[in-house]
């Protein structure tokens, strides 16, 4: 990783570099030394929302009186780079297209790793308490009665691919939950179907007022450390990237 950020960064004109995993949340840098933490942390979080308002890959710069910021993304990864405005754009564009495929080949071609955590049934719980998380932030965007409505719309529509979201149940005040006895049945498909489900809701959700900013991870932090070994956030991810694959 760090060639790459050293082969961008030694394109003239060009006077820092980003690349952010979106899976992994890791960021790797080089940029100018008066870059306050502070400073490099906003730019960060202002990059991840603004990408999140655009669907599957996007590339665009942005003009300011001293510079370009130019901004590659895909399902994996954001590229951000910082340049002057004397930069050659054609130049920049090019070092860019072989960097971001250099990228996409060290990720892989979106192959699962093997969960570190053995399935139990009771996990089923853990995943109640993720969509129950995405479920509570929505509700204060759409309000209950849309949120409760949109809830078992996306089971409903998810509920063909995804059988084991039968066991679960949406009550009138937007809380999911397990139905009785149900648990015993669950097996590791459960993850991936809780998983679309989220990702299902925050699209639905999408549809009627812009989301902005969302980060699964975030919303999730109570459970993060539990989810994260069950490959919850990995198939929340490729939940993503099929339908950008699919429109």
């Amino acid at each position: 990783m760090q060639e790459l950020l050293e082969q961008l960064r030694g394109v003239m004109g060009v006077s820092g570099v980003m690349i952010l995993d979106r899976l992994e949340r890791l960021v790797w840098k080089l940029l100018p030394t008066r870059l306050e933490n502070e400073n490099i942390r906003e730019l960060e979080k202002k990059v991840r929302d603004l990408v999140d308002l655009q669907v599957g890959t996007s590339s665009f710069r942005i003009r300011f009186s001293s510079g370009w910021l130019v901004i590659n993304a895909t399902n994996e990864f954001i590229l951000i780079i910082l340049a002057r405005e004397d930069v050659k754009l054609e130049l920049l564009n090019l070092v860019i297209k072989v960097s971001m495929a250099k990228l996409r080949h060290s990720k892989g071609s979106w192959v699962e790793p093997e969960p570190t955590t053995d399935f139990q049934p009771q996990m089923g719980f853990l995943l109640l308490d993720a969509i129950n998380c995405v479920g509570k932030h929505f509700r204060m965007i759409v309000g209950l009665t849309n949120c409760v409505s949109l809830l078992r719309k996306a089971k409903d529509d998810l509920l063909p691919a995804f059988p084991a979201l039968k066991h679960f149940s949406v009550d009138n005040n937007g809380s999911v939950s397990i139905i009785r006895g149900s648990e015993r049945h669950l097996n590791r498909t459960v993850v991936d179907s809780v998983a679309r489900w989220c990702f299902r809701l925050k699209e639905m959700v999408n549809a009627r007022t812009s989301v902005v900013g969302f980060d699964i991870r975030e919303v999730t932090a109570d459970v993060e450390a539990e989810l994260t070994p069950l490959g919850f956030y990995w198939s929340y991810q490729r939940a993503a990237s099929r339908v950008t694959q699919e429109s």
